[in-house]
């Protein structure tokens, strides 16, 4: 019945005027803007941080809307009910006898935040969680370089019941000294 008649890429090219071509350029540009912000969005602010074993500490905050994951990080969406916070441990730094302790803090009681961290990135394994029920105000754990290695980790907050907007936690990462094993000195025959 109808018929539709292709145009080749020059009869097309041919049809544009400087206008159009304008209005397609920007189009482009306001697209990959969108998209780059929409990307940044899913991260926590600032988005992550490299941490030496003489410090400093690093400090964030959540930037993700709220809302409730009841599944934990199977059923987290990025930007919307978790975000994540990438955290480099600096491989050229001496770690012995160091670990990193990580921490979540927020307001409100009734709100419910879970804290994992992941080698590599949020696909790779656990290394440290906390998962908590409210009544609370913060969630922690640690990183033992000792045991996991330097590099790449990824703080990933979970809101697990917060009702979006009303309490953004906040986040920390600080060097501290791993806690030492309690050895005693047994003498033989003495009082």
């Amino acid at each position: 019945m109808f018929s539709r008649a292709v145009r080749s890429p020059r009869s097309l090219a041919a049809t544009l005027t400087p206008r159009s071509t304008l209005r397609f350029r920007t189009f482009i540009i306001l697209t990959a803007a969108a998209s780059l912000f929409a990307w940044r969005a899913r991260a926590a602010s600032p988005p992550g941080g490299t941490i030496t074993a003489a410090g400093p500490t690093l400090a964030w905050n959540g930037t993700a809307a709220g809302g409730s994951s009841p599944d934990g990080e199977t059923t987290c969406v990025e930007g919307v009910n978790c975000d994540t916070f990438t955290l480099t441990l600096d491989p050229l730094s001496d770690w012995t006898g160091k670990i990193v302790n990580v921490k979540i803090d927020w307001s409100l009681a009734v709100d419910d935040y879970d804290l994992y961290i992941h080698k590599g990135s949020n696909a790779g394994p656990v290394v440290g969680s906390s998962t908590g029920g409210a009544p609370s105000t913060e969630e922690a754990a640690s990183i033992d370089p000792s045991t996991t290695g330097t590099g790449a980790y990824t703080v990933h907050v979970v809101y697990f019941s917060v009702p979006p907007g009303v309490d953004q936690y906040r986040g920390s990462a600080a060097v501290a000294a791993k806690a030492g094993s309690r050895s005693a000195i047994y003498v033989k025959g003495g009082l």
